[in-house]
């Protein structure tokens, strides 16, 4: 089933109930992958920086798609992140990823909102990096066999076990800033359904109501092994 947006697309049923979390808010971001080029397309509140060896565009049952490829090297990326401060938590942000990471061995990847404006240089190369940020992280590094719900205040970090296996499917992840007496940061593990199969709710150790934000997501190749990355979209959006 096919539906028409606001601005006159045809978007499939996930998006829809997308667009609808978002009908009243304000400040809208996405990145899309291109249909007629290789690359990404952002557009309202994002702008992407994108690193990779390869990249390629293609369909399969999850939608239109944008691959990127390490090398086959130790600590080669296929990674992207918004290239600046766009959310706060005090902005009551909402974003949105939709992914596959093709490989799970010998790789570190994480789905992040972080105090920091590149993924390469922060996330990518710590299963535990010294700054804030709210998301998942899969890393053999680590000892991962399932999804892990982390967050850090750049001092202490929350790691805690989703209980979802990593997979090759495709899957979304949704993290929600919550500003109110006890502020909160909401993560959510989503399948190609949009069928909830895990949440995580922090209340410490996390960044704090002020401080900025940006996204990114990427896969990093721990052996001499090329480690492949799917995207379908991020979208995102401050709420005030």
């Amino acid at each position: 089933m096919i539906h028409q947006s606001r601005s006159g697309l045809i978007i499939s049923p996930s998006i829809v109930r997308i667009e609808n979390i978002f009908i009243d808010n304000r400040a809208w971001g996405t990145i899309f992958p291109f249909h007629s080029s290789s690359g990404m397309q952002s557009g309202g509140i994002y702008n992407d920086i994108l690193t990779d060896t390869t990249s390629s565009r293609n369909n399969d049952p999850d939608g239109h798609f944008f691959q990127q490829d390490t090398a086959a090297l130790i600590d080669s990326d296929a990674a992207g992140n918004v290239n600046a401060f766009i959310h706060r938590p005090n902005y009551n942000f909402e974003v949105f990823f939709k992914f596959a990471l093709l490989n799970t061995t010998n790789v570190r990847f994480w789905v992040v909102a972080m105090g920091a404006t590149s993924y390469i240089t922060t996330m990518a190369p710590s299963d535990t990096p010294v700054l804030p940020y709210v998301g998942i992280r899969f890393s053999t590094s680590a000892g991962d066999v399932n999804w892990r719900f982390m967050s850090s205040d750049a001092v202490g970090t929350n790691n805690i076990d989703s209980g979802i296996p990593v997979s090759t499917a495709a899957r979304f992840v949704h993290i929600i800033s919550i500003d109110q007496i006890v502020p909160q940061f909401i993560v959510r593990i989503l399948d190609e359904n949009f069928i909830e199969l895990a949440v995580q709710i922090f209340t410490t150790l996390m960044p704090i109501p002020t401080q900025e934000i940006s996204i990114g997501l990427g896969a990093r190749a721990l052996a001499a092994e090329i480690k492949s990355l799917k995207h379908y979209m991020w979208v995102g959006i401050n709420k005030i």
